[in-house]
């Protein structure tokens, strides 16, 4: 995008995280109100939300769809974060938006997140796709992607994070994520632990949603997990994802059960391709091999220690020498003891 307007959205910045939904609408109402025009499948957890995404989307492409998807944040470009069929939002598209809004965001005060939200509704709607897959930021109640309708609820795995915003036990940060779930909508949920779960299921039952435990419908058996790949069997699929750690076949566990309540006449070759060719970079991608390093995006207690168990899987006995980098925000007690215990 131009440089102007680059720097005109990451000052956007500078007004932090708003809660409420009132400057999204009130902005995508100057667009139109696309987000009510376009079929969505909307996602919230703590950990998981961005492979999950990409596993849906890539399988809905596999299907002959136009596949959107809006995840965040970035690794590299900005423009990764708005996608269709794997190709990220062209600059040109970005500085239409912003030319056309500019006006409409200073008025509303807009943040960068809510500005980019809406930049990608009228991108989807414009570019006329099938099918939105859409991670939330932050939360879920009040994040700005939260005014749609899905066709399909996704919640991942819930832990500790954001305690700022989503208060401090895992009660409150469960019902924040619960508050993308829709009324008589589906919802299909990752492995949690009784205490989550319970909290989901009273959701659902208040607002009449079927519910869909990936874990229980669709049982993950014989995993072996190679040098650069995991396989398992669901039912009747052998799958091979390009990803190593037991949390991914949770991921893709959770994919399969998303798209099968989507349109239950997908063919099964069409899952097996679409989880073997996800890409998704930064999580536990090798970026040299002398010496051997390691890139993953985990960002709290449980995310480490899922990264942990594929470093000690691989490299048993060895040492492990690690750089991390934190926001303090972060609750980074669990997350110290782990660093100390494991890295030199």
């Amino acid at each position: 995008m131009k440089e102007k307007n680059n720097d005109f959205l990451f000052s956007l910045n500078r007004f932090g995280i708003k809660v409420g939904l009132h400057r999204t609408r009130a902005l995508l109402k100057k667009c139109g109100d696309p987000h009510k025009k376009i079929n969505f499948i909307h996602i919230a957890g703590t950990n998981g939300k961005g492979s999950t995404s990409s596993f849906i989307a890539n399988i809905l492409k596999q299907n002959n769809l136009k596949v959107g998807l809006y995840t965040s944040p970035h690794l590299i470009n900005f423009n990764e974060r708005i996608r269709i069929n794997g190709d990220s939002i062209p600059n040109q598209k970005i500085d239409n938006f912003i030319k056309q809004h500019y006006d409409d965001i200073k008025k509303l005060g807009s943040t960068f997140f809510e500005t980019t939200t809406a930049l990608m509704f009228d991108y989807f709607f414009r570019e006329n796709i099938d099918i939105g897959i859409i991670e939330t930021g932050l939360g879920g109640r009040l994040d700005s992607t939260n005014v749609i309708t899905p066709k399909i609820s996704v919640i991942t795995n819930i832990d500790y994070d954001h305690m700022e915003l989503l208060g401090n036990s895992i009660e409150s940060i469960t019902k924040e994520k619960c508050g993308i779930i829709k009324k008589q909508i589906p919802v299909v949920i990752q492995s949690q632990t009784n205490k989550i779960k319970n909290i989901i299921v009273e959701e659902c039952l208040k607002k009449k949603s079927k519910l869909i435990d990936s874990s229980k419908i669709y049982p993950i058996r014989n995993f072996q997990s190679k040098n650069n790949y995991s396989a398992f069997k669901i039912k009747n699929l052998n799958i091979k994802i390009p990803f190593l750690g037991k949390h991914q076949l949770l991921n893709a566990q959770t994919a399969i059960a998303t798209v099968f309540e989507y349109d239950k006449s997908i063919e099964n070759k069409k899952i097996i391709k679409g989880l073997k060719t996800t890409k998704w970079p930064g999580r536990f991608q090798k970026v040299s091999n002398n010496p051997k390093v390691f890139y993953d995006v985990g960002h709290n207690e449980n995310s480490i220690k899922n990264t942990l168990k594929i470093i000690k899987e691989k490299f048993p006995n060895k040492t492990i020498n690690g750089i991390i980098s934190i926001k303090k925000t972060k609750k980074l007690t669990g997350i110290i003891k782990l660093i100390d215990k494991n890295f030199t």
